[in-house]
């Protein structure tokens, strides 16, 4: 049985440039998605279907940013998300980094360059995700262990741990 594409919502508001990363994604094997032009139909196409990353310009055809967007992801379902501008001043470097992207590529981009950001995006997503499984199994068997060090009578034991 063959794994279904990724799905790639693409966020950006020059139709030219979402048009090629959409073929770019397409040829590696994702599926796009949108592409959508503002915030509010990026949370529309969102929560139509959930992609698996999203690639965000920063500035949009709306009054909520792409920045905006990034910690909406972080907070109502942990998308990773790596951006795609053509800003690079200080300025929207340090917003950038306050919004903690999985990437951020300068236009214009070449094809190597946005596939090796969304491959590093899955990547660190992925890791991060094995880092949160390990650390709730660690956290559980503290909580195990201080209940073994309180708890004498093993049927309440038992009882306590399941």
């Amino acid at each position: 049985m063959s794994e279904k594409p990724k799905k790639i919502l693409i966020v950006e508001d020059e139709r030219i440039i979402a048009e090629e990363i959409a073929e770019v994604v397409k040829i590696a094997g994702y599926k796009p998605l949108g592409p959508v032009k503002s915030y509010q139909q990026a949370v529309s196409a969102i929560e139509k279907e959930i992609p698996d990353i999203v690639i965000l310009d920063i500035y949009l055809q709306s009054k909520k940013t792409g920045i905006d967007l990034a910690h909406y992801l972080q907070k109502r379902y942990r998308i990773p998300f790596l951006f795609l501008t053509a800003y690079s001043d200080k300025k929207t470097i340090e917003e950038v980094i306050a919004a903690n992207p999985y990437g951020y590529i300068i236009k214009p981009f070449d094809e190597r360059e946005l596939l090796a950001g969304i491959d590093m995006a899955f990547f660190k997503h992925g890791t991060e995700q094995k880092v949160k499984q390990l650390n709730n199994a660690l956290n559980a068997i503290r909580s195990v262990n201080q209940l073994m060090i309180r708890e004498k009578n093993k049927d309440k034991l038992l009882q306590q741990v399941c």
